[in-house]
Protein backbone atom coordinates (compact mmCIF):
# COMPACT_ATOMS: atom_id res chain seq x y z
CA UNK A 1 0.00 0.00 0.00
CA UNK A 2 3.04 2.41 0.68
CA UNK A 3 3.68 3.28 -3.26
CA UNK A 4 0.15 3.62 -3.77
CA UNK A 5 -0.24 6.03 -1.13
CA UNK A 6 2.95 7.39 -2.56
CA UNK A 7 1.76 7.83 -6.18
CA UNK A 8 -1.88 8.86 -5.12
CA UNK A 9 -1.14 11.54 -3.08
CA UNK A 10 1.69 12.82 -5.49
CA UNK A 11 -0.87 12.33 -8.44
CA UNK A 12 -3.75 14.38 -5.55
CA UNK A 13 -1.64 17.44 -5.41
CA UNK A 14 -0.49 17.58 -9.19
CA UNK A 15 -4.35 17.82 -9.89
CA UNK A 16 -5.19 20.01 -7.35
CA UNK A 17 -2.65 22.03 -8.73
CA UNK A 18 -4.41 21.79 -12.08
CA UNK A 19 -7.58 22.65 -10.40
CA UNK A 20 -6.73 25.47 -8.58
CA UNK A 21 -5.57 27.28 -11.91
CA UNK A 22 -8.75 25.61 -13.64
CA UNK A 23 -10.50 28.02 -11.14
CA UNK A 24 -8.81 30.67 -11.79
CA UNK A 25 -9.57 30.06 -15.44
CA UNK A 26 -13.37 29.58 -14.68
CA UNK A 27 -13.45 32.93 -13.08
CA UNK A 28 -11.13 35.08 -14.98
CA UNK A 29 -10.62 33.48 -18.44
CA UNK A 30 -13.60 31.52 -19.74
CA UNK A 31 -16.36 34.02 -19.26
CA UNK A 32 -14.28 36.59 -21.54
CA UNK A 33 -15.18 34.16 -24.34
CA UNK A 34 -17.99 31.57 -23.26
CA UNK A 35 -18.69 30.65 -26.71
CA UNK A 36 -14.81 29.34 -27.93
CA UNK A 37 -14.81 27.58 -24.14
CA UNK A 38 -17.97 25.71 -24.67
CA UNK A 39 -17.07 25.02 -28.50
CA UNK A 40 -13.66 23.45 -27.42
CA UNK A 41 -15.59 21.33 -24.44
CA UNK A 42 -18.16 19.98 -27.33
CA UNK A 43 -15.51 18.53 -29.38
CA UNK A 44 -13.26 17.61 -26.31
CA UNK A 45 -16.27 15.60 -24.78
CA UNK A 46 -17.06 14.48 -27.76
CA UNK A 47 -13.71 12.86 -28.64
CA UNK A 48 -12.86 11.90 -25.52
CA UNK A 49 -16.49 9.60 -26.35
CA UNK A 50 -14.53 8.34 -29.46
CA UNK A 51 -11.10 6.98 -28.15
CA UNK A 52 -12.11 3.28 -26.39
CA UNK A 53 -13.96 2.93 -30.20
CA UNK A 54 -10.75 3.71 -31.42
CA UNK A 55 -8.86 2.03 -28.81
CA UNK A 56 -10.83 -1.03 -28.38
CA UNK A 57 -9.78 -1.82 -25.14
CA UNK A 58 -6.14 -1.48 -25.94
CA UNK A 59 -4.87 0.66 -22.58
CA UNK A 60 -6.63 -2.29 -20.56
CA UNK A 61 -4.97 -4.30 -22.33
CA UNK A 62 -1.30 -2.87 -22.06
CA UNK A 63 -2.10 -3.36 -17.84
CA UNK A 64 -3.50 -6.47 -17.96
CA UNK A 65 -0.69 -8.56 -20.00
CA UNK A 66 2.35 -6.62 -19.14
CA UNK A 67 2.78 -9.30 -16.28
CA UNK A 68 2.37 -11.88 -19.07
CA UNK A 69 5.11 -10.85 -21.10
CA UNK A 70 7.46 -9.89 -17.67
CA UNK A 71 7.00 -13.63 -16.73
CA UNK A 72 8.39 -14.40 -20.23
CA UNK A 73 11.10 -12.23 -20.28
CA UNK A 74 9.64 -10.57 -22.69
CA UNK A 75 8.83 -7.48 -21.65
CA UNK A 76 11.63 -5.29 -24.52
CA UNK A 77 9.54 -6.74 -26.77
CA UNK A 78 6.26 -5.32 -25.21
CA UNK A 79 5.84 -1.69 -26.09
CA UNK A 80 6.36 -2.51 -30.09
CA UNK A 81 3.70 -5.66 -29.55
CA UNK A 82 1.34 -3.11 -28.10
CA UNK A 83 1.91 -0.47 -30.69
CA UNK A 84 1.75 -2.60 -33.82
CA UNK A 85 -1.87 -3.70 -31.95
CA UNK A 86 -2.67 0.00 -31.33
CA UNK A 87 -2.29 0.49 -35.44
CA UNK A 88 -4.37 -2.26 -36.08
CA UNK A 89 -7.54 -1.35 -34.00
CA UNK A 90 -7.44 2.21 -34.86
CA UNK A 91 -7.95 1.16 -38.39
CA UNK A 92 -10.31 -1.67 -38.27
CA UNK A 93 -12.59 1.07 -35.93
CA UNK A 94 -12.12 4.25 -38.41
CA UNK A 95 -13.70 1.76 -41.22
CA UNK A 96 -16.47 0.56 -38.58
CA UNK A 97 -17.37 4.13 -37.59
CA UNK A 98 -16.91 5.84 -41.28
CA UNK A 99 -19.91 3.38 -42.23
CA UNK A 100 -21.70 3.99 -39.19
CA UNK A 101 -21.93 7.58 -39.54
CA UNK A 102 -22.86 7.27 -43.27
CA UNK A 103 -25.38 4.78 -42.65
CA UNK A 104 -27.54 6.54 -39.39
CA UNK A 105 -26.09 10.33 -40.08
CA UNK A 106 -30.12 10.94 -41.11
CA UNK A 107 -31.70 9.57 -38.23
CA UNK A 108 -28.64 11.67 -36.23
CA UNK A 109 -30.53 14.62 -37.33
CA UNK A 110 -33.96 13.69 -36.83
CA UNK A 111 -32.81 12.48 -32.71
CA UNK A 112 -30.33 15.55 -31.74
CA UNK A 113 -31.60 18.93 -32.89
CA UNK A 114 -28.29 20.22 -33.01
CA UNK A 115 -26.01 16.90 -34.89
CA UNK A 116 -25.04 19.59 -37.49
CA UNK A 117 -21.91 20.32 -34.70
CA UNK A 118 -20.76 16.87 -35.07
CA UNK A 119 -21.31 17.38 -38.61
CA UNK A 120 -19.26 20.67 -39.22
CA UNK A 121 -16.18 19.38 -36.81
CA UNK A 122 -15.95 15.72 -37.74
CA UNK A 123 -12.51 15.81 -38.84
CA UNK A 124 -11.08 17.46 -35.71
CA UNK A 125 -13.16 15.37 -33.09
CA UNK A 126 -11.88 12.26 -35.13
CA UNK A 127 -8.29 13.35 -34.94
CA UNK A 128 -8.54 14.76 -31.26
CA UNK A 129 -9.27 11.26 -30.90
CA UNK A 130 -6.55 9.89 -32.38
CA UNK A 131 -4.33 11.99 -30.39
CA UNK A 132 -5.88 11.14 -26.83
CA UNK A 133 -6.17 7.91 -27.38
CA UNK A 134 -2.41 7.79 -28.33
CA UNK A 135 -1.86 9.83 -24.99
CA UNK A 136 -4.02 7.64 -22.72
CA UNK A 137 -1.70 4.16 -24.60
CA UNK A 138 1.38 5.96 -23.37
CA UNK A 139 0.44 6.85 -19.90
CA UNK A 140 -0.94 2.99 -19.41
CA UNK A 141 2.54 1.92 -20.00
CA UNK A 142 3.75 4.50 -17.65
CA UNK A 143 1.16 2.99 -15.39
CA UNK A 144 2.76 -0.64 -14.98
CA UNK A 145 6.12 1.00 -14.41
CA UNK A 146 4.02 2.90 -11.49
CA UNK A 147 4.61 6.40 -12.28
CA UNK A 148 1.61 7.85 -12.82
CA UNK A 149 2.46 11.76 -11.73
CA UNK A 150 4.78 12.95 -14.52
CA UNK A 151 2.27 11.47 -17.11
CA UNK A 152 -0.28 13.49 -15.24
CA UNK A 153 0.85 16.62 -15.19
CA UNK A 154 1.82 16.45 -18.87
CA UNK A 155 -1.37 15.12 -20.22
CA UNK A 156 -3.76 17.24 -17.85
CA UNK A 157 -1.68 19.76 -15.85
CA UNK A 158 -0.36 21.54 -18.82
CA UNK A 159 -3.61 21.85 -20.63
CA UNK A 160 -4.68 23.31 -17.66
CA UNK A 161 -2.45 25.92 -18.88
CA UNK A 162 -2.15 25.95 -22.12
CA UNK A 163 -6.38 26.53 -23.06
CA UNK A 164 -6.94 29.44 -21.22
CA UNK A 165 -3.78 31.10 -22.18
CA UNK A 166 -5.24 30.13 -25.83
CA UNK A 167 -8.62 31.59 -25.09
CA UNK A 168 -6.99 34.47 -23.67
CA UNK A 169 -4.83 35.33 -26.14
CA UNK A 170 -7.44 34.76 -29.12
CA UNK A 171 -9.94 37.26 -27.31
CA UNK A 172 -7.13 40.23 -27.66
CA UNK A 173 -6.74 39.52 -31.09
CA UNK A 174 -3.55 38.43 -30.25
CA UNK A 175 -3.90 34.85 -31.98
CA UNK A 176 -6.45 34.38 -34.84
CA UNK A 177 -10.07 32.68 -34.24
CA UNK A 178 -9.81 30.40 -37.19
CA UNK A 179 -6.38 28.93 -35.97
CA UNK A 180 -8.26 27.57 -32.40
CA UNK A 181 -8.80 23.92 -33.44
CA UNK A 182 -5.58 23.41 -35.47
CA UNK A 183 -4.04 24.79 -32.10
CA UNK A 184 -5.83 22.32 -30.39
CA UNK A 185 -4.66 19.58 -32.25
CA UNK A 186 -1.20 20.46 -32.60
CA UNK A 187 -0.74 21.07 -28.64
CA UNK A 188 -1.94 17.31 -28.05
CA UNK A 189 0.50 16.35 -30.49
CA UNK A 190 3.22 17.68 -28.41
CA UNK A 191 1.63 15.88 -25.43
CA UNK A 192 1.48 12.90 -26.93
CA UNK A 193 5.39 13.12 -27.55
CA UNK A 194 6.65 14.25 -24.66
CA UNK A 195 4.62 11.28 -22.53
CA UNK A 196 6.62 8.86 -24.98
CA UNK A 197 9.66 11.12 -24.00
CA UNK A 198 9.30 10.58 -20.58
CA UNK A 199 8.03 6.94 -21.00
CA UNK A 200 11.84 6.17 -22.61
CA UNK A 201 13.11 7.90 -19.55
CA UNK A 202 12.08 4.67 -17.64
CA UNK A 203 14.27 2.85 -19.56
CA UNK A 204 11.13 1.16 -21.66
CA UNK A 205 12.72 -0.64 -24.59
CA UNK A 206 11.34 -0.27 -27.92
CA UNK A 207 12.38 -3.73 -29.58
CA UNK A 208 10.87 -5.39 -32.86
CA UNK A 209 7.71 -6.98 -31.54
CA UNK A 210 7.67 -11.09 -31.12
CA UNK A 211 4.10 -11.95 -32.44
CA UNK A 212 5.41 -15.46 -30.91
CA UNK A 213 5.23 -14.33 -27.96
CA UNK A 214 1.97 -15.66 -26.76
CA UNK A 215 0.22 -18.97 -27.86
CA UNK A 216 -2.92 -19.44 -29.37
CA UNK A 217 -5.25 -19.83 -26.52
CA UNK A 218 -3.14 -16.57 -24.93
CA UNK A 219 -4.18 -14.24 -28.33
CA UNK A 220 -8.00 -15.47 -27.74
CA UNK A 221 -7.65 -14.59 -24.17
CA UNK A 222 -6.01 -11.20 -25.35
CA UNK A 223 -8.77 -10.09 -27.63
CA UNK A 224 -11.85 -11.59 -25.30
CA UNK A 225 -10.07 -8.97 -22.93
CA UNK A 226 -10.02 -6.48 -25.12
CA UNK A 227 -13.17 -6.68 -26.79
CA UNK A 228 -15.11 -6.49 -22.74
CA UNK A 229 -12.55 -3.32 -22.02
CA UNK A 230 -13.53 -1.42 -24.98
CA UNK A 231 -17.39 -2.15 -23.49
CA UNK A 232 -15.74 -1.19 -20.22
CA UNK A 233 -14.14 1.91 -21.65
CA UNK A 234 -17.16 3.12 -23.93
CA UNK A 235 -19.19 2.74 -20.80
CA UNK A 236 -17.23 5.05 -18.50
CA UNK A 237 -16.79 7.39 -21.34
CA UNK A 238 -20.52 7.67 -21.83
CA UNK A 239 -20.22 8.23 -18.09
CA UNK A 240 -17.86 10.60 -17.92
CA UNK A 241 -18.69 12.69 -20.81
CA UNK A 242 -22.17 12.02 -22.81
CA UNK A 243 -23.71 14.37 -20.41
CA UNK A 244 -21.71 17.69 -22.02
CA UNK A 245 -21.85 15.66 -25.47
CA UNK A 246 -26.16 15.55 -25.34
CA UNK A 247 -25.57 18.87 -23.75
CA UNK A 248 -23.86 20.50 -27.01
CA UNK A 249 -26.22 17.97 -29.49
CA UNK A 250 -29.57 18.77 -27.81
CA UNK A 251 -29.28 22.31 -26.59
CA UNK A 252 -26.30 24.71 -27.56
CA UNK A 253 -22.72 25.08 -27.51
CA UNK A 254 -23.74 28.04 -25.50
CA UNK A 255 -25.63 25.72 -22.74
CA UNK A 256 -22.11 23.78 -22.58
CA UNK A 257 -19.92 26.59 -21.58
CA UNK A 258 -22.36 26.97 -18.39
CA UNK A 259 -22.66 23.34 -17.49
CA UNK A 260 -18.42 23.28 -17.95
CA UNK A 261 -17.83 25.87 -15.96
CA UNK A 262 -19.79 24.52 -12.94
CA UNK A 263 -18.29 20.51 -13.50
CA UNK A 264 -14.78 22.39 -13.56
CA UNK A 265 -15.16 22.90 -10.08
CA UNK A 266 -16.45 19.79 -8.93
CA UNK A 267 -13.91 17.58 -10.70
CA UNK A 268 -11.29 18.34 -7.86
CA UNK A 269 -13.76 15.39 -5.97
CA UNK A 270 -13.37 13.39 -8.70
CA UNK A 271 -9.45 13.58 -8.20
CA UNK A 272 -8.73 10.75 -5.38
CA UNK A 273 -10.80 8.43 -6.99
CA UNK A 274 -8.72 8.34 -10.46
CA UNK A 275 -5.52 8.48 -8.09
CA UNK A 276 -6.04 5.65 -6.40
CA UNK A 277 -7.80 3.52 -9.26
CA UNK A 278 -4.68 4.29 -11.77
CA UNK A 279 -1.78 3.36 -9.31
CA UNK A 280 -4.04 0.31 -7.44
CA UNK A 281 -4.50 -1.56 -10.85
CA UNK A 282 -1.16 -2.62 -11.48
CA UNK A 283 -1.10 -3.60 -7.60
CA UNK A 284 -4.25 -5.67 -7.77
CA UNK A 285 -3.93 -7.42 -10.87
CA UNK A 286 -0.75 -8.71 -9.77
CA UNK A 287 -2.05 -9.71 -6.73
CA UNK A 288 -4.88 -11.53 -8.87
CA UNK A 289 -2.02 -13.39 -10.34
CA UNK A 290 -0.38 -14.68 -7.49
CA UNK A 291 -3.48 -15.12 -5.39
CA UNK A 292 -2.99 -12.56 -2.74
CA UNK A 293 -6.49 -12.10 -1.95
CA UNK A 294 -5.99 -10.25 1.50
CA UNK A 295 -3.90 -8.17 -0.50
CA UNK A 296 -6.62 -6.67 -2.54
CA UNK A 297 -8.84 -6.54 0.56
CA UNK A 298 -6.69 -4.23 2.28
CA UNK A 299 -6.63 -2.05 -0.64
CA UNK A 300 -10.37 -2.15 -1.01
CA UNK A 301 -10.96 -0.94 2.25
CA UNK A 302 -8.42 1.66 2.63
CA UNK A 303 -9.06 3.10 -1.01
CA UNK A 304 -12.70 3.81 0.42
CA UNK A 305 -12.01 5.27 4.21
CA UNK A 306 -9.44 7.85 2.29
CA UNK A 307 -11.47 8.75 -0.57
CA UNK A 308 -14.61 9.06 1.47
CA UNK A 309 -12.33 11.47 3.97
CA UNK A 310 -10.67 13.74 1.04
CA UNK A 311 -14.41 13.68 -1.63
CA UNK A 312 -16.03 14.99 1.72
CA UNK A 313 -13.58 17.46 2.55
CA UNK A 314 -13.65 18.84 -0.87
CA UNK A 315 -17.06 18.94 -1.09
CA UNK A 316 -17.70 20.43 2.00
CA UNK A 317 -15.24 23.37 0.40
CA UNK A 318 -16.39 23.70 -2.95
CA UNK A 319 -20.21 23.88 -1.50
CA UNK A 320 -19.97 26.91 0.78
CA UNK A 321 -17.19 28.27 -1.18
CA UNK A 322 -19.51 28.45 -3.77
CA UNK A 323 -21.35 31.40 -3.11
CA UNK A 324 -18.03 33.73 -3.06
CA UNK A 325 -17.26 31.71 -6.26
CA UNK A 326 -19.91 33.23 -7.86
CA UNK A 327 -19.48 36.58 -6.37
CA UNK A 328 -15.84 36.80 -8.42
CA UNK A 329 -16.50 36.39 -11.70
CA UNK A 330 -17.42 38.98 -13.74
CA UNK A 331 -20.30 37.38 -15.53
CA UNK A 332 -22.04 34.47 -13.55
CA UNK A 333 -22.99 31.12 -15.64
CA UNK A 334 -26.27 31.04 -13.60
CA UNK A 335 -27.70 31.52 -10.45
CA UNK A 336 -26.45 30.39 -7.43
CA UNK A 337 -29.57 27.76 -6.57
CA UNK A 338 -28.73 26.42 -10.02
CA UNK A 339 -25.04 26.03 -9.86
CA UNK A 340 -25.95 24.36 -6.03
CA UNK A 341 -28.31 22.02 -7.51
CA UNK A 342 -26.02 21.00 -10.53
CA UNK A 343 -22.68 20.39 -8.21
CA UNK A 344 -24.96 18.31 -5.68
CA UNK A 345 -25.59 15.74 -7.86
CA UNK A 346 -22.39 15.89 -9.73
CA UNK A 347 -21.25 15.63 -5.97
CA UNK A 348 -23.45 12.53 -5.22
CA UNK A 349 -21.76 10.50 -8.25
CA UNK A 350 -18.42 11.34 -7.53
CA UNK A 351 -18.93 10.49 -3.62
CA UNK A 352 -20.21 6.92 -5.01
CA UNK A 353 -17.40 6.12 -7.02
CA UNK A 354 -15.03 7.34 -3.95
CA UNK A 355 -16.92 5.41 -0.92
CA UNK A 356 -17.60 2.31 -2.95
CA UNK A 357 -13.57 2.58 -3.36
CA UNK A 358 -11.50 0.60 -6.45
CA UNK A 359 -14.13 -1.90 -7.13
CA UNK A 360 -14.03 -1.18 -10.84
CA UNK A 361 -10.25 -2.02 -10.55
CA UNK A 362 -11.18 -5.30 -8.31
CA UNK A 363 -13.59 -6.97 -11.61
CA UNK A 364 -11.62 -5.74 -14.27
CA UNK A 365 -8.68 -7.53 -13.22
CA UNK A 366 -10.15 -10.55 -11.85
CA UNK A 367 -11.12 -13.52 -13.90
CA UNK A 368 -14.76 -12.40 -13.88
CA UNK A 369 -14.21 -8.90 -15.81
CA UNK A 370 -16.89 -9.43 -18.57
CA UNK A 371 -19.63 -8.20 -15.32
CA UNK A 372 -17.90 -5.41 -15.32
CA UNK A 373 -18.75 -4.92 -19.40
CA UNK A 374 -22.17 -5.89 -18.40
CA UNK A 375 -22.71 -3.21 -15.37
CA UNK A 376 -20.67 -0.62 -17.48
CA UNK A 377 -23.41 -0.97 -20.29
CA UNK A 378 -26.31 -0.72 -18.10
CA UNK A 379 -25.03 2.19 -16.60
CA UNK A 380 -24.37 3.60 -20.49
CA UNK A 381 -28.14 2.58 -21.15
CA UNK A 382 -29.31 4.26 -18.00
CA UNK A 383 -27.48 7.35 -18.20
CA UNK A 384 -28.31 7.84 -21.83
CA UNK A 385 -32.25 7.38 -21.23
CA UNK A 386 -32.06 10.05 -18.20
CA UNK A 387 -30.04 12.39 -19.80
CA UNK A 388 -32.55 12.63 -22.80
CA UNK A 389 -35.29 12.27 -20.86
CA UNK A 390 -34.12 15.36 -17.81
CA UNK A 391 -32.28 17.40 -20.29
CA UNK A 392 -35.40 17.54 -22.42
CA UNK A 393 -37.25 18.30 -19.42
CA UNK A 394 -34.66 20.47 -17.27
CA UNK A 395 -31.87 21.88 -19.38
CA UNK A 396 -28.04 21.43 -17.79
CA UNK A 397 -30.08 20.75 -14.15
CA UNK A 398 -31.27 17.56 -16.00
CA UNK A 399 -28.12 16.22 -16.70
CA UNK A 400 -26.03 16.61 -14.04
CA UNK A 401 -29.61 14.43 -11.88
CA UNK A 402 -29.07 12.06 -14.47
CA UNK A 403 -25.25 11.55 -13.94
CA UNK A 404 -25.44 11.29 -9.93
CA UNK A 405 -28.77 9.03 -10.03
CA UNK A 406 -26.95 6.69 -12.69
CA UNK A 407 -23.48 6.65 -11.16
CA UNK A 408 -25.36 5.91 -7.60
CA UNK A 409 -27.07 2.75 -9.20
CA UNK A 410 -23.82 1.48 -11.02
CA UNK A 411 -21.64 1.90 -7.72
CA UNK A 412 -24.50 0.15 -5.98
CA UNK A 413 -24.07 -2.87 -8.13
CA UNK A 414 -20.73 -2.74 -8.23
CA UNK A 415 -20.21 -3.11 -4.13
CA UNK A 416 -23.12 -5.99 -4.44
CA UNK A 417 -21.03 -8.00 -7.00
CA UNK A 418 -18.23 -7.17 -5.43
CA UNK A 419 -18.96 -8.84 -2.61
CA UNK A 420 -21.29 -11.76 -3.53
CA UNK A 421 -18.77 -12.94 -6.39
CA UNK A 422 -15.29 -12.14 -4.08
CA UNK A 423 -16.43 -12.22 -1.09
CA UNK A 424 -14.41 -8.68 -0.47
CA UNK A 425 -16.60 -6.59 1.93
CA UNK A 426 -16.07 -2.92 3.23
CA UNK A 427 -16.61 -2.83 6.50
CA UNK A 428 -18.65 0.71 7.43
CA UNK A 429 -17.70 1.42 10.86
CA UNK A 430 -15.27 4.18 10.30
CA UNK A 431 -17.44 5.53 7.39
CA UNK A 432 -20.12 6.00 10.05
CA UNK A 433 -17.54 7.88 11.94
CA UNK A 434 -17.12 9.91 9.41
CA UNK A 435 -19.88 10.74 8.08
CA UNK A 436 -21.17 11.78 12.04
CA UNK A 437 -18.35 14.20 11.93
CA UNK A 438 -18.79 15.77 8.43
CA UNK A 439 -22.87 16.61 9.18
CA UNK A 440 -21.39 17.86 12.25
CA UNK A 441 -19.28 20.04 9.98
CA UNK A 442 -21.93 20.81 7.74
CA UNK A 443 -24.28 22.19 10.12
CA UNK A 444 -21.62 23.95 11.97
CA UNK A 445 -20.53 25.65 8.79
CA UNK A 446 -24.03 26.37 7.43
CA UNK A 447 -24.96 28.63 10.38
CA UNK A 448 -22.11 30.53 10.00
CA UNK A 449 -21.32 34.24 8.39
CA UNK A 450 -18.93 35.52 6.42
CA UNK A 451 -19.47 38.79 5.62
CA UNK A 452 -16.14 39.72 4.10
CA UNK A 453 -14.98 39.91 0.29
CA UNK A 454 -15.12 36.88 -1.37
CA UNK A 455 -11.34 35.90 -1.55
CA UNK A 456 -10.76 36.30 2.56
CA UNK A 457 -14.33 34.24 2.82
CA UNK A 458 -13.00 31.47 1.00
CA UNK A 459 -9.80 31.54 2.49
CA UNK A 460 -11.43 31.99 5.83
CA UNK A 461 -13.95 29.08 5.05
CA UNK A 462 -11.54 26.59 4.10
CA UNK A 463 -9.57 26.95 7.24
CA UNK A 464 -12.65 26.16 9.22
CA UNK A 465 -13.50 23.62 7.33
CA UNK A 466 -10.28 21.84 7.87
CA UNK A 467 -9.88 22.85 11.00
CA UNK A 468 -13.48 21.20 11.93
CA UNK A 469 -13.04 18.40 10.22
CA UNK A 470 -9.73 17.61 10.33
CA UNK A 471 -9.75 17.78 13.75
CA UNK A 472 -12.36 15.57 14.36
CA UNK A 473 -10.88 12.66 11.99
CA UNK A 474 -7.64 13.51 14.01
CA UNK A 475 -9.30 12.23 17.42
CA UNK A 476 -11.70 9.70 15.18
CA UNK A 477 -8.00 8.33 13.35
CA UNK A 478 -9.90 5.92 11.30
CA UNK A 479 -8.00 2.70 10.33
CA UNK A 480 -6.35 3.29 13.51
CA UNK A 481 -3.76 4.35 11.13
CA UNK A 482 -4.87 8.34 9.99
CA UNK A 483 -2.59 9.92 12.33
CA UNK A 484 0.82 7.70 11.06
CA UNK A 485 -0.43 8.63 7.37
CA UNK A 486 -0.53 11.97 7.86
CA UNK A 487 2.40 12.50 9.65
CA UNK A 488 4.22 9.94 7.29
CA UNK A 489 2.79 12.77 4.76
CA UNK A 490 4.78 15.57 6.35
CA UNK A 491 7.84 13.94 7.13
CA UNK A 492 8.62 11.79 4.44
CA UNK A 493 6.91 11.92 1.03
CA UNK A 494 8.94 13.98 -1.65
CA UNK A 495 6.78 15.60 -3.85
CA UNK A 496 8.97 15.36 -6.66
Amino acid sequence: MGVIKRQSVKFTIINLMGTFIGFLSVIFIYPLDKELYGYFQSIYSNAYLLTPVLGLGIQAAVIRYYPVFRSKNQESTFLGFTLTLLLITILTSTLILGLVYWMFKPFFYEWFDNFGFITNNIESIYLLGILLLLSLFLMAHATVKMRIVIPEMIYALLLKIFLPVLIWLTFLKVWPEEWFTSSILIYFVCIAAAIWIYMMSLKVTFQRPQFSSLNRSEYIGLLGFMGFSFLNGLGASVALKLDISMISTMISVEAVQVYAIIMTISNIMDIPARALNQIASPVISDSWNSGAHENIQMVYQKSSVYGFIIGTLLFLILFFCWPDILRLMPRKPASLDIVLTVFLFLSIARLTDLITGVNSVIIIYSQKYKYHMYLLVFLAIINMLLNYVFISRMGITGAAVATGISYFLFNVSKYIFVKRAFRFYISWVDHIKILTWVLITFGFMYVLSFPWSPVVNIMVKNVFIIVLLGGGLWVLNPLGELRNTVKEFIHKIKIF
